[in-house]
């Protein structure tokens, strides 16, 4: 089985303006463990293009759940705008959310400087994209959807955190590769390998639907 990945972002100052602890205030989430439903699973075959479809099973997932534009059409509207430019495969977590603003589909979006913030927003609130390093172990799951970090460094890829359970000390996940990866296109890994992703470049966005109760 082929895999496509396509995340790669570049640091903009910008991003600091809207960080998620404006919307997370002090305060701590009042459950150790949520689930957010997502949408049908979705295949981005072999386009770069998972930036695209994160946002797409985003839109398609509780709390909030809409009808939106697809995540090949979402992809190629990013592409327009992105910091690599068309030709470049691939794209960034910031130009998807800028698309899906511009669009009206969200409201806004902030942004997650720890796992921990992604952890206490799925807690409280909803589901999170992210885009981070990706290796190869992480395309084969084990019979419980579980991926670890090991194995040779890929490109990046983008992916849409819908639960958390502080009890277990897992992060739950949907893919865009189709039914046939992990458990019906969703997979787990533990907080302590998400925290490592996170500390080895990735990112994660926060987007205000509208609706969303805060």
């Amino acid at each position: 089985m082929k895999f496509s990945h396509g995340f790669q972002q570049l640091k903009d100052a910008r991003d600091d303006k809207f960080p998620l602890s404006k919307v997370l205030g002090s305060s701590k989430p009042k459950v150790m463990s949520r689930f957010h439903k997502p949408g049908i699973v979705m295949n981005q075959g072999l386009e770069s293009s998972c930036v695209g479809f994160s946002c797409q099973q985003l839109l398609q997932s509780e709390p909030v759940p809409q009808k939106g534009k697809t995540g090949s059409w979402i992809y190629r509207e990013a592409k327009k705008i992105d910091e690599f430019g068309p030709l470049a495969d691939g794209t960034s977590v910031r130009a998807g959310m800028n698309v899906l603003k511009a669009n009206g589909l969200i409201e806004a979006y902030f942004w997650a400087n720890k796992a921990q913030q992604v952890i206490d927003y799925l807690l409280r609130y909803g589901p999170v994209v992210v885009g981070t390093p990706w290796y190869s172990q992480m395309n084969n799951p084990d019979r419980k959807g579980m991926i670890n970090i090991s194995g040779k460094e890929e490109m990046g890829h983008a992916w849409l955190v819908v639960g958390a359970n502080e009890r277990t000390g897992l992060i739950h996940a949907i893919n865009s590769w189709g039914m046939d990866y992990g458990i019906a296109g969703q997979f787990s890994l533990s907080m302590q390998d998400f925290d490592v992703l996170m500390q080895r470049g990735g990112v994660a966005a926060a987007a205000i639907e509208p609706g969303t109760k805060l």
